[in-house]
């Protein structure tokens, strides 16, 4: 019996599809940097999880975000403008390459209050962009169909730009 080969490095996000994907689960949304703006997954638009330890393509269909209000915010220390501006850039980004642009926002950035007004502006310029009443997913996730109905259904495959 030969010994299992041991990989060059640890996949947490392949272990952690895996374990998505058994437990029956069907669309992920957690794939983007929690630490910069941008394309983590190198494609703005879902795909289907391919399991290769199984040499297999799987019914999880993971949908990779542009950005985060926490990496704005937090990790790049943003200014509202500034932040408009990345996002502006990565909406003409997505709709340039036909993607469907995807952005998470924590209901701690959308508080009514004196230290979340500057980005809840962000958001509200977020969502003037994108020209689309947003939908809520589990109060943290956004998507936009920048082109499209205003609501994107969680069982539907998304609209994609063409």
């Amino acid at each position: 019996m030969h010994p299992e080969p041991v990989p060059l490095f640890k996949n947490c996000h392949a272990v952690s599809y895996r374990n998505i994907n058994n437990a029956g689960i069907r669309e992920d949304y957690s794939m983007g940097y929690p630490d910069e703006p941008g394309f983590r997954a190198g494609l703005a638009r879902p795909f289907r999880f391919y399991n290769v330890a199984e040499e297999k393509m799987t019914d999880l269909r993971i949908f990779p975000f542009e950005v985060m209000d926490v990496t704005l915010a937090g990790y790049k220390k943003m200014n509202a403008g500034t932040a408009k501006e990345v996002i502006s850039n990565l909406i003409m980004q997505t709709r340039k390459a036909g993607g469907q642009f995807i952005s998470i926002w924590h209901n701690t950035s959308l508080l009514d209050t004196p230290e979340c007004r500057e980005w809840r502006e962000v958001f509200e310029f977020h969502s003037e962009r994108t020209g689309t009443l947003e939908f809520f997913k589990l109060d943290l996730l956004i998507i936009s169909d920048l082109d499209h109905f205003p609501f994107f259904a969680l069982d539907s495959p998304g609209t994609e730009f063409s």
